[in-house]
């Protein structure tokens, strides 16, 4: 099972949420998007700091709804990226760096 299938809560008996949901941040043109992928929350902002706190708010109020109606079990699992997805980004390193030097000669 992929890590990011199921329930945000470990069963019903015991409803632990797991509350630790990433928060993707983007800049273009000087505005924030903040997005919670699993939970369809997004908020845009020309300043970060409001953003984020805009966006917790929006994550807290959710499972408060979610508890109240007694459907924490069905919120989706949290998904954080695996470190290696994250170095399989394409990037410049120093030996690309190196490397171009090298060949430019």
């Amino acid at each position: 099972m992929s890590r990011c299938c199921g329930s945000a809560v470990d069963s019903v008996r015991n409803p632990q949420l797991d509350a630790n949901y990433p928060i993707l941040v983007t800049e273009r043109n000087g505005e924030y998007t903040l997005r919670v992928k699993e939970l369809i929350l997004i908020v845009r902002s020309r300043d970060l700091g409001p953003a984020y706190r805009q966006i917790v708010a929006k994550r807290r109020r959710l499972f408060q709804w979610a508890r109240k109606l007694g459907a924490l079990d069905e919120l989706p699992k949290p998904c954080r990226p695996a470190l290696a997805s994250a170095l399989a980004r394409p990037r410049q390193g120093i030996s690309t760096i190196l490397r171009k030097a090298e060949s430019a000669k």
